[in-house]
């Protein structure tokens, strides 16, 4: 139990860690009940021995199989706040549960190197969504093959901020080589939109 504890905690980036190791918890919890119950009606039907036996073959054969799995190591992927997304522009306030949220980032690439592209824009996708996107997806414009278009939804205004805090150096190396398929280098373009229907 203290390995799996510290193998979470290695594993986790610290902006989800705690809510990460709950979730360990509780599942941790939750196997030892359900397995109790499983061990107790085994050992009713073919005594502690047997019982014993089965288990001691269980880990043996759980060791076995789980040798190829390996945590990554802790300075494969810098998982640091990068705080370098800017504050997004806002004319007024916008309440913090004012939502959905809709971020789209226009992208102009090269038509040749649009296979490759999707592909790094795809790992962007698993990042997006890992901190909190309800929706992500890659649009290419029929019109114009150069012209791509990322789309992600946050569930509200503040979900959306905390996604600005969650971004790591790790992804930023990321959009840096997202980047480097623009054409003339020049920056994607973002845009912020925030539902407009009334919620009262």
């Amino acid at each position: 139990m203290s390995t799996l504890m510290l193998s979470a905690q290695v594993a986790l980036p610290s902006w989800v860690k705690a809510r990460g190791l709950a979730v360990v918890q509780m599942v941790l919890s939750g196997a030892i009940s359900v397995g109790s119950l499983i061990w107790g009606a085994l050992a009713d039907r073919a005594g502690i021995p047997a019982t014993l036996i089965v288990a001691a073959g269980g880990l043996a054969v759980a060791s076995i199989l789980t040798r190829g799995w390996r945590l990554p190591a802790q300075a494969a992927s810098d998982d640091r706040p990068s705080l370098h997304w800017p504050a997004p522009v806002v004319v007024g306030t916008i309440p913090d549960d004012r939502g959905p949220v809709m971020v789209t980032i226009n992208y102009r690439i090269d038509p040749a190197r649009a296979e490759a592209f999707a592909e790094v824009l795809e790992r962007m996708g698993q990042i997006r969504r890992r901190d909190g996107a309800l929706f992500w997806e890659h649009f290419a414009d029929t019109a114009d093959p150069g012209q791509h278009v990322e789309v992600f939804i946050a569930e509200n205004w503040l979900d959306h901020l905390r996604q600005h805090e969650r971004i790591t150096r790790a992804d930023r190396a990321l959009e840096e080589e997202l980047s480097s398929y623009q054409v003339d280098n020049k920056a994607p373009v973002v845009t912020h939109l925030v539902s407009a229907r009334s919620r009262s």
